[in-house]
């Protein structure tokens, strides 16, 4: 009689979450509430994904379009007070 080795089988390995898929969702933690109101309001928003081929929902594309406005906008405001302070921009 020959004996049959039995092996377990280890349940998948989580995959490793990708940079954008954190960042999107951190943007849908600060922005998913305004986002949903706005992607719903553009109709062809999911047709111009799929095509693009971007592994992406437009409520995490629009969150994510805010959140780096608003990173944006901090930077700029920042960088004039800083350019005021030191002497860099005069009025």
């Amino acid at each position: 009689m020959s004996q049959v080795a039995v092996t377990e089988q280890k349940p998948p390995s989580p995959q490793k979450l990708t940079m954008l898929d954190r960042l999107s969702g951190f943007s849908l933690k600060l922005f998913g509430g305004p986002a949903s109101g706005i992607a719903g309001s553009m109709e062809g928003l999911r047709d111009d994904i799929l095509k693009s081929s971007l592994r992406i929902t437009p409520v995490a594309l629009v969150s994510l379009s805010l959140l780096i406005t608003t990173i944006t906008a901090i930077a700029a405001a920042f960088v004039t007070v800083l350019g005021f302070v030191l002497g860099f921009i005069w009025l």
